[in-house]
């Protein structure tokens, strides 16, 4: 028999490795790791030669083929804002006086024209006779000078010095009568405004509490309405916004009437884009707080003030909105996009397109060749451009799509001090050779002897 030393070089002779704690590997199965080893190696070699070693300076590319279509292409400015009432006027008497009557209550749906209140027309009305009355005798006199200096003209007895009397009475008769009659229509409006009319349709929210007797303070109206009042249905004195902002009223309002049936916004717009925005421009607005609710708008007035802000110039710019609906309330954010220009016609994206202006290549499949193409393009919209000439729908066109280019990969080896051998310290694929790759304890554990 061996002896057991004997026995010992025998085993490592014949692949069996001792461990310090007392297991060894067999040796097909350290050759089973080789041979994994060598495949790993031979993978990464072809993968290197057929698709070349990752750079990330070199660009990359990807083609598709996309089809022209027929289709509409839009140029918008977009903005931002809360919606308001269409209409909320704040009205007060345009003169001072007695309050006579009111005709409405608080929350009553008036129409345009139709009368609020009144102020007791007495003293007005007097002095509005008055001033007739004045009127009136001013024309007599002058008529009577008139005649005078008509009969003097035709007699023959007539000095220069009369005729100019005469006519200096005539001329300073025609200035009183001039001054009378602008009294008189001061005075009609004065009676007019004891009048409070409403300048539109709308509710009723709010009125003065006063009872009939009561002195009642005139005051200006302001109005945030895009339905402006005329002099034919409205005796108050009315300031109002075109751009679309609430302007302060002077005084408490005597009453306040609102419309949200009708309802409007105002939306800043910059200076880059305001050239393009027209008045009757159609308009789309959604609600920040409700999904799916868009509603149709059109541009009503444009400011000519710039506003400054972080050094961004923009422009009011106020909607009214064509359309309503029950869930949307007067003070909800809102962001409307306007329709500055469409156009109709073959439509492509725009990476499909090169070139500025009215002149643009595409490239096209035609069966299976890549053919540049000169065409007309027409509109240019955020996403697609109109081409007028060179293309039919259907047409197929090639886009190259740029691709992120690949970062360059690095592998770090992480050698892990140790007692074992060479094979043992290195890692990845030496270290699943090394059997333990460095971490084990005890002389020859990582490799031979």
């Amino acid at each position: 028999m061996l002896e057991p030393r004997e026995d010992n070089r025998v085993r490592v002779a014949a692949g069996w490795v001792m461990g310090g704690g007392g297991e060894g590997r067999s040796w097909s199965h350290r050759l089973f790791l080789c041979v994994l080893g060598v495949l790993a190696a031979v993978v990464g070699f072809l993968a290197v030669s057929q698709l070349g070693t990752p750079s990330s300076s070199s660009a990359r590319t990807e083609s598709e083929v996309v089809t022209a279509a027929d289709g509409v292409v839009q140029t918008t400015a977009s903005g931002t804002g809360n919606v308001e009432a269409g209409t909320d006027d704040d009205l007060n008497f345009g003169t001072s006086g007695t309050l006579e009557h009111v005709y409405v209550h608080e929350g009553e749906r008036v129409r345009r024209g139709q009368v609020i209140a009144t102020l007791d027309p007495t003293s007005a009305r007097l002095a509005l006779d008055q001033a007739n009355a004045t009127l009136t005798a001013a024309q007599d006199t002058l008529e009577e000078a008139e005649d005078s200096s008509s009969s003097s003209s035709s007699s023959s007895t007539a000095t220069t010095s009369t005729s100019a009397d005469e006519a200096t009475s005539i001329d300073e008769d025609e200035l009183s009568v001039d001054s009378d009659e602008q009294t008189v229509k001061s005075d009609e409006l004065a009676l007019a405004e004891t009048t409070l009319r409403a300048p539109a349709s709308g509710t009723i929210v709010s009125l003065e509490d006063l009872y009939p007797g009561d002195a009642v303070d005139g005051g200006s109206s302001s109005s945030d309405s895009s339905s402006s009042s005329s002099p034919s249905d409205s005796s108050t004195t009315s300031s109002s916004d075109t751009s679309g902002s609430s302007t302060t009223s002077t005084s408490s309002s005597f009453a306040e009437i609102v419309n949200t049936s009708t309802l409007r916004m105002t939306v800043a717009i910059s200076e880059a884009d305001i050239g393009e925005i027209k008045v009757r421009q159609p308009a789309a607005v959604t609600m920040d707080a409700l999904s799916g609710v868009e509603l149709a708008a059109h541009v009503a007035a444009i400011s000519s003030t710039a506003t400054a802000s972080d050094d961004v110039v923009s422009y009011d710019v106020t909607l009214d909105l064509d359309q309503t609906d029950p869930r949307v309330l007067s003070g909800m954010s809102a962001s409307a996009v306007v329709t500055v220009d469409q156009a109709e016609g073959v439509t492509v994206p725009n990476d499909a397109v090169s070139g500025s202006g009215s002149e643009g290549t595409v490239t096209v499949d035609e069966d299976g060749k890549d053919v540049e193409r000169q065409v007309v393009v027409g509109l240019r919209g955020s996403t697609r451009s109109v081409i007028v000439s060179g293309l039919r729908a259907g047409d197929e066109l090639v886009v190259a799509e740029s691709l992120p280019s690949l970062g360059s990969s690095t592998t770090t080896a992480t050698t892990t001090s140790g007692s074992g051998g060479t094979l043992g310290g290195s890692s990845g694929v030496s270290g699943a050779l090394g059997a333990g790759g460095g971490a084990g304890a005890g002389p020859g554990q990582g490799g031979l002897p």
